[in-house]
């Protein structure tokens, strides 16, 4: 990366940052700053995920070790990373409908990045999935790393959730002359074992 590009890629960085200060409340860009000037190959993969169309940005505060977790906050999935089994066997495997590529052979972060994708985020909670024999492989701090970012877009996503469940709950009442009814005692019981055994089996699909 020459000195343009990375003048543009941290003005482009530092710009997102301050226009979505609730991701990441208390830390200065000022911070970020010198954390990438100390590691400044983190910046070639913030450059993959800015250059994929993943909108990277800090979420939360700093971890333990000092470090900030730069996530993708694209609205929908990255477009330059779409279309994508796991890995090559996966890829191969697929005998109709097959993607376009694997996400290992795209390596679109770079291992040494640490950067972690952030599912797509609408008002829908999110889900991060991983193989319990990928997960124990990694090292000790990749693993913190992974349920500390996931702890915070979890937190993220169910605010985003409830505000926009909120809000068109609203908007059916007062526009639309909707009635809410609060389900108690026995149709309660019931609303929740059909949630079970349709809506819950359907989303692991």
């Amino acid at each position: 990366m020459n000195a343009s590009e990375r003048t543009s890629l941290l003005r482009t960085l530092q710009q997102r940052f301050e226009a979505h200060m609730h991701r990441h409340e208390g830390v200065s860009w000022a911070a970020v700053l010198a954390r990438l000037d100390a590691q400044p190959t983190l910046l070639d993969v913030l450059q993959r995920m800015e250059a994929t169309e993943g909108e990277p940005d800090v979420i939360g505060g700093a971890t333990a070790a000092g470090e900030f977790v730069f996530v993708d906050c694209a609205a929908e999935s990255p477009a330059g990373r779409r279309s994508l089994c796991y890995d090559d066997d996966a890829l191969l495997a697929r005998k109709e409908n097959r993607p376009a590529g694997s996400a290992v052979a795209v390596d679109s972060h770079g291992a040494s990045g640490k950067a972690i994708d952030r599912a797509p985020l609408g008002t829908a909670p999110v889900f991060v999935m991983a193989n319990a024999t990928w997960f124990k492989g990694l090292p000790k701090d990749q693993q913190d790393l992974l349920l500390e970012v996931g702890r915070e877009i979890s937190k993220e996503a169910t605010a985003q959730s409830m505000a926009g469940n909120a809000a068109a709950l609203k908007e059916m009442v007062e526009k639309k002359g909707g009635k809410i009814t609060t389900l108690t005692g026995k149709a309660l019981e019931e609303f929740v074992q059909l949630d079970r055994e349709k809506t819950e089996p359907e989303l692991v699909r």
